[in-house]
């Protein structure tokens, strides 16, 4: 059936899970009869088979598009090229590279990107995509041949301090067994950043200072601790995240004699972070976004609090009133979070309300101990103008829309100015 559908290989991948040998000696005949329908499949293959080159001889040609969107971008496409011609003349095959205006039509061709031809056989690369598709003896290779949106991915505490940016995206395809752990109790084995890769974003996630490759590592430290192996034991890693919780103290103390605050540092590293990512031909920046968890979440309204290029952000995981956090929360709240002197002004959503009128989505659990419902209820109340939508009805909440008389636009320029002189006054 499937041959007669034209599905080849699909048919081909089936077969491949049969041993002929194993039925022959069972059955005979049905032995003969799988040998005879591996011979047909063959014989199709051979028969669709798109040679490009045989024998060091080649009549194809490297097509490339009139246009780019960028120079950039065009300036890539030529390199892809270039390096296709090379793999073709090490085997002894001559390829010429030119332009889709002044292909040979008489000759069949290789079409890289996003070429009128590709277009006009329903080639049109969405997101994070790749295509290949022969049309005749004609190739088509095509992928993504545009800046694409950019999310800056910002990493939580999670009172781990050995990881950062591993928690939300891949460094490397080896993981260590308590990361693995974490990604699968705290977000279902995956990782955010990874996701959005997939989903056609380009991701960057640095680590924050005093985490990952910027942890603290002492002289006396054991050497145990200076590595970041795989075989580290939990035993090990404790022993490791409890001491640097305990230095915590002692590093916003010296930050604070230096005339920097811990905030203000982090804040700083995620502006320059957006700074690079203008700086890349493959980002679109008008379409950068960020987004957070736990202190990330903290990170991303500050953020976009204080970074126009910032278009769109989430805050998961931290939106609450923060009297309601001193109330119930004083012993846990770290030196990360803290701005000197800030909260005689305003509170974490007001904050959050600097980046208006861009899209801001908030989300908070029921179950979080800790944000008390209470103070996340309150820093929704507060907030300018907040939709219900949530996911999980049992698990989430949202305030209704509540216009208030502090969020005009002149209010939110002074609660800018004394972010901003709140966050000058103790940063780098």
């Amino acid at each position: 059936i499937l041959l007669q559908q034209g599905k080849h290989e699909i048919a081909q991948k089936i077969m491949e899970r049969f041993d002929s040998s194993d039925l022959l000696a069972m059955a005979p005949v049905w032995g003969d009869k799988v040998r005879a329908l591996n011979e047909k499949i063959a014989d199709k293959l051979s028969s669709s088979l798109l040679v490009i080159a045989d024998k060091g001889a080649s009549d194809y040609q490297i097509v490339l598009p009139d246009t780019y969107p960028t120079p950039p971008i065009g300036a890539d496409m030529q390199q892809v090229a270039r390096l296709l011609q090379t793999a073709f003349k090490a085997n002894g095959a001559e390829l010429a590279v030119v332009t889709e205006t002044a292909r040979d039509k008489t000759k069949p061709a290789i079409y890289l990107g996003a070429t009128a031809f590709a277009r006009s056989h329903g080639v049109d690369c969405k997101g994070w995509s790749y295509v290949h598709k022969a049309v005749g003896r004609d190739l088509i290779v095509a992928g993504r041949d545009e800046p694409a949106p950019a999310v800056v991915a910002l990493h939580s505490h999670g009172g781990y301090y050995r990881w950062g940016r591993e928690r939300e995206v891949a460094t490397s395809d080896a993981i260590h067994p308590t990361l693995k752990q974490m990604r699968e109790v705290g977000a279902g084995g995956k990782a955010y950043g990874i996701e959005m890769v997939r989903r056609g974003y380009i991701v960057i996630c640095i680590d924050m200072f005093y985490w990952g490759e910027r942890r603290v590592v002492l002289d006396d430290d054991l050497p145990e601790w200076k590595a970041r192996s795989l075989t580290f034991s939990d035993e090990q890693l404790k022993a490791y995240h409890d001491r640097c919780n305990r230095d915590e103290e002692i590093i916003a103390k010296t930050l604070y004699c230096a005339g920097v605050s811990w905030a203000g540092i982090i804040a700083w590293d995620d502006i320059r972070t957006v700074d690079y990512l203008i700086t890349r031909p493959d980002v679109d920046p008008n379409r950068i976004a960020c987004v957070g968890s736990s202190v990330g979440g903290l990170r991303s309204s500050y953020l976009a609090a204080l970074d126009n290029r910032i278009k769109a952000a989430v805050v998961s995981s931290w939106m609450c009133s923060f009297p309601n956090q001193l109330a119930a929360h004083i012993r846990g709240i770290g030196f990360t979070k803290i701005i000197p002197g800030i909260y005689h002004h305003m509170d974490h959503p007001d904050i959050a309300s600097l980046a208006m009128p861009k899209p801001l989505m908030v989300i908070n659990g029921s179950q979080d101990r800790l944000f008390e419902v209470a103070g996340v209820d309150a820093s929704h109340k507060r907030s300018p103008s907040a939709t219900p939508k949530p996911a999980c009805p049992s698990a989430s909440r949202a305030s209704s829309k509540t216009p208030r008389t502090n969020s005009t636009p002149s209010a939110r320029r002074m609660r800018g100015r004394a972010l901003r002189s709140g966050f000058n006054r103790f940063q780098k």
